[in-house]
């Protein structure tokens, strides 16, 4: 199931979702009929987290008026049990860890169990364990926990004051002209099409509500047809590197939000090094981009 060649998970199956506001009282322990689910589909929705009641995750129970949503899998998704999980660093309250592409940094409406977070907890048998920040689903590389509440402040502190250094590469098509170019691009959520593989979309906006966002870029190796490029983010907003290259004209290969997935087999972008402090040490993080980088770039 775990491609080591793509550092890859295969992505969970497709989600089933109901929503209502219910108009009695519910004993939450079996399926409501609006589902349609049996009991053991039931049981494997209230194993994953995926019954929420007024936008938390549910109990056994809840009032008349109550607003249900029920996220279940429509097959059972692969096990998670024989993924390897390469530690990267250990101490002074942090961890670090190079995340596989195709599974979440942290827990997903569907299921509080099947991402990155929930596997460090149980591996590393600390409960307190907590993401300091995220990766997309489909992105590879560097994420950092932390142990302790100290650790996560402190950590929290770097990356508001933007001292955090972030690296990350990918691979586009069609290729920059330039060597290094810059996009200064505010970002907004966008409508959401029907159709679309996940429930956010970001879009360069002029909307009022727009974030400012700045990455910065370098060709570290090019083609007549692709390039791998380095993203430098100056901030840290969802999907940006994913947008910016896309608004620039440059798409990720196997982006299935802003570019073509069929063009290769996962998101090929990886978040390869992190400077940051750690128990008052300057740090560097670093997780070489799996094999698969190299062979769709088609450099050699």
């Amino acid at each position: 199931m775990y491609d080591s060649a793509l550092h890859h998970i295969p992505d969970d199956p497709p989600v089933l979702t109901w929503t209502w506001i219910t108009d009695r009282a519910l004993d939450l322990r079996r399926p409501p009929p609006q589902t349609g689910l049996d009991a053991a589909a039931w049981d494997a929705v209230r194993h994953h987290g995926g019954l929420w009641v007024n936008g938390h995750p549910a109990a056994e129970r809840c009032d008349a008026g109550s607003r249900i949503q029920v996220y279940a899998f429509g097959a059972s998704p692969p096990a998670l049990s024989q993924v390897p999980l390469k530690i990267l660093l250990d101490r002074d309250g942090v961890v670090a860890v190079d995340k596989p592409s195709g599974l979440s940094t942290q827990r997903t409406r569907a299921s509080a169990h099947r991402c990155l977070q929930a596997m460090l907890i149980d591996r590393l048998g600390d409960p307190g364990l907590r993401a300091v920040h995220r990766l997309d689903r489909a992105t590879s590389g560097v994420v950092l926990f932390a142990r302790t509440k100290a650790a996560t402040q402190a950590l929290h502190a770097q990356f508001r004051g933007r001292t955090v250094q972030k690296r990350y590469l990918a691979v586009v098509a069609p290729p920059p002209a330039e060597d290094a170019f810059e996009v200064d691009a505010p970002l907004a959520r966008a409508p959401t099409p029907q159709d679309a593989p996940a429930h956010l979309v970001m879009a360069v906006s002029d909307a009022p509500d727009a974030q400012p966002s700045h990455t910065r870029f370098e060709v570290a190796g090019r083609r007549d047809d692709r390039a791998v490029v380095r993203a430098l983010p100056v901030t840290g907003r969802t999907h940006q590197i994913r947008v910016h290259l896309a608004h620039a004209g440059h798409p990720i290969l196997g982006d299935d939000l802003y570019g073509d997935p069929t063009t290769a087999p996962r998101l090929l972008l990886h978040a390869e090094r992190l400077d940051v402090t750690v128990g008052g040490r300057p740090t560097v993080l670093h997780a070489p981009a799996p094999r698969c980088f190299s062979l769709w770039a088609r450099l050699d």
